[in-house]
Formats: C-alpha cells, structure tokens, sequence
C-alpha cells in the first residue's frame, strides 16, 4: 500500500537528489531524476512540546534523466535526524549523505527537511570530477511503501567552481 505523499520519513529522498547534476558546463546546468531504495528508522527519542525525533537510514540509487549525467546509476546513504509533531507532520531536521559514482568518485552533499517536507540538498564536495562544484536542489518524496522501501523526485543545478 502506498502511504501518503509525505508520512515524514522519506524526505530525506531530496539530498540524493543532487546526484544527477551534469558537470559539463561552467553555466548552472539544469538536473533531474529518480532516487529509489529504503528507508529504515534507527531510533525514536521523545522531545518536549509532544514532538519526537526520528533517526533515519537512508540506501538510494540515484537515476538521472540524462543517462550520461556521471551522477547516474549511483550508490547514495545517508543518516538524518527528523523532527515531527506527535501526529507525524514534518517539523524540520538534517542529516548528511555520500555517494559513490560508477567512475569511482565519491561526493558528500547535506539535506535539510522542512516543515512542508520538502528536502532541501546542497552539495559539499567530492573526489575526481565531483570535488569542483556548486550544487543544490530540492527533493520531492513521490511515494513510500509499507516495507520501507521509497520513490523520489530530485531537481536542482550544478556549476562548475
């Protein structure tokens, strides 16, 4: 079964999706694509105010929408940290992720939630060709499963340094 749109933990999906960012250009460079794997919650802490914090664990791979994009077919984690009100609606939260190309390269890039649950990703840096770029976006949680597993839409631009 489908959950909704956002049930507050698939929004990490929005870091991974930095990932399709095409590097060919010193201009900003549109990107686009698909993040797809699961999510799993390592641990719930209960905070003040009826909110609860969730840790997440996140294991995507990165599809981009230009099958050329060095981003794509690629191995992303990542760890977050996630706060909810007590009916599950998004408050905020942030975490890290790392990804690894099919060249070898590796490239760290941070997420922040936001209370409407969107993700928002910004790129940290890299090794090889992803280590001189400018980067960022949103993703967009398109559907979560009962199992753990997640869909997601990223968007967003990468310029060269």
């Amino acid at each position: 079964m489908i959950k909704p749109r956002f049930s507050g933990l698939a929004a990490f999906s929005a870091v991974t999706a930095m990932l399709a960012l095409p590097i060919f250009s010193a201009q900003a460079a549109d990107l686009s694509g698909i993040v797809s794997g699961t999510q799993k919650e390592t641990a719930s802490m209960p905070l003040s105010g009826d909110r609860v914090a969730k840790r997440m664990r996140f294991k995507l791979t990165v599809v981009t929408d230009d099958a050329e994009n060095p981003f794509n077919l690629a191995s992303q984690e990542c760890m977050a940290t996630y706060v909810f009100s007590k009916d599950g609606a998004p408050l905020g939260g942030h975490g890290y992720c790392d990804g690894i190309n099919a060249a070898g390269d590796i490239w760290w890039i941070r997420v922040e939630l936001g209370s409407d649950g969107m993700v928002t990703w910004t790129h940290l840096g890299g090794t090889g060709e992803l280590g001189n770029y400018d980067a960022g976006g949103t993703t967009t949680t398109l559907a979560q499963f009962e199992d753990g597993k997640m869909i997601a839409r990223f968007e967003g631009t990468m310029t060269k340094k």
